[in-house]
């Protein structure tokens, strides 16, 4: 739902009013198709209250021993599942989507995310640094990448329901012995188990 424009700078909108140019800066609000806006707004409200997710180990995984990386694989796993049904009561909630792990509920969720998905991750740059840090923390306008957690979930569990020999997966080598810092695969769940890279 946002406003794309072809240039070669971002755009966006201060606090105060004013537009910046250029380089990303901190703490704006970014600038919206007032057409959007009031999808924007129902998803922000829906967000107020919604799960957090809590890692025992928040931080970059690919700042850690290997071990403390598997504690939050494992705690992953042991939430996952909860998770997702929370994800799916709060979807037919605050916008009436039955997402089933089916392929009505698949098409359910990518006709949400086309309508809501900018109000869930407001600013790309900032909520992306955000999700490979756990910091800020995910609160307030960072509450959405609790969300893009649980989409994962469903995008999984509905691949792992049609393939049953994939699995969730925790990567923890390291690509020629060294990982950026805002590797996101690193260290943490995707899904794992395909014979060749196209099934």
């Amino acid at each position: 739902g946002w406003e794309h424009r072809q240039c070669s700078t971002l755009r966006r909108w201060s606090s105060d009013g004013r537009v910046w140019s250029g380089h990303v800066v901190e703490n704006l609000v970014p600038m919206i198709n007032p057409l959007y806006l009031p999808a924007y707004w129902r998803a922000r409200w829906a967000l107020r209250d919604y799960p957090l997710y809590t890692v025992p180990h928040p931080r970059s995984e690919a700042t850690m021993d290997a071990s403390l990386a598997m504690e939050n694989f494992d705690y992953f796993m042991s939430v996952r599942l909860e998770r997702l049904d929370a994800f799916r009561a709060w979807l037919s909630r605050y916008f009436g989507v039955t997402a089933a792990i089916d392929e009505a509920g698949l098409a359910a969720i990518d006709a949400w995310m086309k309508r809501y998905g900018g109000g869930i991750v407001e600013d790309y740059f900032t909520t992306s640094r955000a999700f490979a840090h756990y910091e800020p923390a995910w609160t307030g306008r960072l509450r959405g990448c609790n969300t893009v957690v649980d989409l994962g979930i469903f995008f999984g569990e509905f691949l792992i329901a049609r393939r049953p020999h994939l699995r969730w997966v925790c990567d923890l080598r390291c690509p020629e012995g060294n990982v950026p810092e805002d590797f996101n695969d690193f260290g943490r769940p995707h899904i794992g188990g395909f014979t060749r890279p196209w099934t």
